[in-house]
């Protein structure tokens, strides 16, 4: 499946493909070199979501499920492994 970005002047933007969906409208897929989430109308960069300097490099996105939860592989220095991305609460602002 593919979601292609239309410009104003109705010409195509950028493509993307997306991988999964879940009931929750969330979206997963990737355009050119980098994974993403598409979440109320944001989209997030997958390795921007995880904590630097951890050594991974998130490159395939597999699927995401009802609990938001997301699977994928990737590479931690230099090797290919398997990736589960679990949602953790954001602390509320004072």
């Amino acid at each position: 499946m593919e979601l292609t970005n239309y410009k104003p002047d109705g010409k195509g933007g950028r493509t993307f493909t997306i991988t999964a969906m879940n009931d929750r409208c969330e979206v997963v897929g990737w355009r050119g070199k980098g994974i993403f989430l598409w979440r109320d109308e944001q989209r997030f960069d997958l390795n921007d979501l995880i904590p630097a300097k951890t050594g991974w490099d998130l490159v395939i996105v597999k699927d995401i499920n009802e609990s938001s939860q997301i699977i994928g592989h990737g590479k931690i220095n230099g090797y290919w492994h398997a990736f589960l991305l679990t949602p953790i609460s954001q602390p509320a602002k004072p």
